[in-house]
């Protein structure tokens, strides 16, 4: 009986490592076969078959439904002779952070594929490469790296030919229309960039700056050097923090004119009303707001203290001058003029009270005669009356002449006197132009003008025209003198501006060029380390200061080429290792058992069953 017991065991464990051992072979039989599985039309490229037309073999599995759209698009496009746009399908496709590569089948059928445009692209002709390569970074957004393939076809000594440098300054002519049509919105990008950064929305604000320097738009010195300064910031941050910030890529889709990024989503921003500013009347044509004279009060004219009598001298009544009669208000031209005679008339009526009250008689009579000469016409009846009745006194009290031989003399005097001023005036002036002061020689032909006023009624009509054709000539000098000394003042602003701008570039250049210069050194430590991935972030890091620098570019295809191919690798190793494995289980499974086999007297009909 125990012999009959072991005898049954022993046919059930046959049964059940026969079965075991059958799905095992069938699994080792379709890893081995794996390596012949790839796409059809991958296959007819690499046999050298016409593109697209598919082969008579019948593939024993397919790759999954994403690879085999992405092949089949890589196809299309390749037939189009778009090789540079399925080259970017398939890195696009592998650098996918979801891209799986643990299928063999996918694997294989990818590496062909690359393969294949890879040797496309060494193939065809390089000027045509690059024209694919302009047309790719126009529609991924980076304007930049587009018009530097588009300028090495233009370029004098580029070997192009004629059709292709025309289709070239096309290109470049369609990239400077988008160029100027992203400039507004550029812009505003900034505005933007700098209120995420200042709200600590770093990734968005990386994201920004990282399109408006793809685009190369053509900001202003001040754009340009707040966009780098934030550039820097952000890499400073990112420092800090020990992590880069994530930007969104930066396509064109995303830089439409006239589309604004909000905050959140759905939230509507409130419009604030521009303040009303007060508006101002303008200022009369001609005149200049800080040089128009503040009317000064005239001075009242104080009465002198009255002299104690003597026996030759009645006493005298004293007398109060009369209060001045305000002037207008002032206007431009001659009213500015009459302000002046009208205050400098009372003031000699002031200076002869002050001579009447030392006693000095003939001094204060010529005064009071001045004002009734040469102030007639600007002073009050008032005024005029009280000067006379002065003058008077002064003559009893000096016992003189006539009055109308003094108010001769008095003319005379006062005409010399005011052309020695003019003649004072206008060397003053010249003396002030030739010095590059021009408000002062200003100054001096209206104190010419103002003397020669003053004696008007005392000479010609001839006369009075020739010296105000003579200030006039001498005005004429100054406005050129200051137009001239202006425009040098212009001009050495705008030098010391450009000057000031070169020297701030500069600056910010150093300062770009040091930080990309640092970050080439640590991509280079870290790919010493085979830190690939981390070293891949820093050459990001390269690009997003100077999307065009070309040692970032390079290490950027490099590593990114180490990267899938220490991927391929790990799949390969890992499929093999996984491969022995399953073989080795298969040939355990495969091993005779060491006691008698006994088959069950059924075993005929179980064969049958099992087919």
């Amino acid at each position: 009986m125990p012999n009959q017991q072991a005898k049954a065991s022993t046919r059930m464990m046959t049964s059940n490592t026969t079965t075991r051992s059958t799905a095992k072979l069938m699994a080792a039989a379709a890893l081995a076969l794996t390596p012949v599985v790839v796409h059809t039309s991958v296959l007819a490229q690499a046999a050298g078959k016409p593109q697209g037309v598919s082969t008579s073999a019948v593939p024993a599995a397919q790759p999954s439904p994403a690879v085999a759209e992405a092949i089949t698009t890589v196809d299309t496009l390749v037939k189009k002779g778009k090789i540079v746009q399925a080259k970017s399908v398939l890195d696009k496709m592998m650098n996918a952070p979801d891209f799986d590569l643990s299928s063999a089948i996918d694997q294989d059928a990818v590496g062909l594929a690359l393969k294949s445009v890879e040797k496309k692209l060494r193939a065809a002709d390089p000027y045509e490469v690059s024209l694919q390569k302009a047309n790719l970074s126009m529609q991924e957004g980076n304007l930049q790296l587009a018009e530097q393939h588009i300028k090495a076809i233009v370029a004098r000594d580029s070997k192009a030919d004629s059709s292709q440098k025309n289709t070239a300054r096309e290109v470049l002519t369609a990239l400077q229309n988008r160029r100027n049509e992203l400039l507004p919105v550029a812009r505003q990008a900034i505005a933007q960039a700098t209120a995420d950064f200042e709200a600590g929305r770093y990734e968005a604000a990386k994201s920004a700056l990282a399109g408006i320097t793809r685009t190369g738009a053509d900001l202003t010195a001040e754009e340009s050097n707040r966009v780098e300064r934030y550039q820097i910031r952000i890499l400073e941050v990112e420092r800090t923090n020990g992590r880069p910030f994530a930007a969104e890529a930066a396509n064109l889709g995303v830089w439409q004119p006239g589309v604004v990024r909000r905050d959140e989503p759905g939230a509507t921003q409130p419009t604030t009303p521009a303040p009303t500013q007060p508006t101002t009347p303008p200022a009369p044509a001609g005149s200049d707001p800080a040089a128009q004279p503040t009317t000064q009060p005239a001075t009242p004219l104080t009465a002198p203290p009255t002299t104690p009598p003597t026996a030759e001298t009645p006493a005298a009544q004293p007398t109060t001058p009369p209060a001045v009669t305000p002037s207008q208000p002032a206007g431009p031209g001659d009213d500015l003029i009459r302000q002046a005679m009208t205050a400098d008339g009372a003031r000699v009526i002031a200076e002869g009270d002050e001579k009447f009250t030392e006693g000095r008689y003939n001094l204060a009579l010529e005064k009071y005669l001045l004002a009734i000469s040469g102030y007639k016409q600007y002073l009050s009846a008032e005024q005029l009356s009280y000067a006379e009745s002065r003058a008077a006194e002064c003559r009893v009290r000096m016992n003189t002449g006539s009055p109308a031989a003094e108010v001769g003399r008095s003319a005379e005097l006062s005409t010399q006197r005011a052309m020695l001023e003019f003649d004072v005036a206008m060397e003053q002036a010249d003396t002030a132009l030739k010095a590059g002061d021009a408000q002062q020689a200003v100054s001096q032909t209206a104190q010419a003008r103002l003397s020669i006023s003053k004696v008007r009624q005392f000479i010609s009509e001839a006369r009075f025209a020739e010296l105000n054709a003579q200030i006039d000539e001498k005005n004429r000098q100054i406005e050129q003198k200051r137009s001239e000394i202006d425009a040098a003042e212009r001009d050495r602003q705008a030098k010391r501006q450009a000057s000031d701008a070169t020297i701030a570039q500069t600056i910010r250049n150093n300062e770009k060029d040091r930080k990309i210069n640092e970050n080439i050194d640590r991509a280079r430590a870290l790919q010493m380390e085979q830190k690939y991935e981390e070293a891949l972030q820093v050459v990001d890091n390269i690009l997003f200061l100077d999307p065009i620098n070309p040692s970032g570019l390079l290490l950027r295809d490099a590593l990114e080429g180490i990267i899938i191919y220490k991927r391929n690798d790990a799949v390969r190793r890992e499929r093999a290792l996984r491969g022995a494995y399953l073989q080795l289980d298969v040939a355990e499974d495969m091993l005779p058992p060491k006691g008698m086999m006994d088959y069950p007297n059924e075993w005929p009909k179980k064969s049958f069953d099992r087919g």
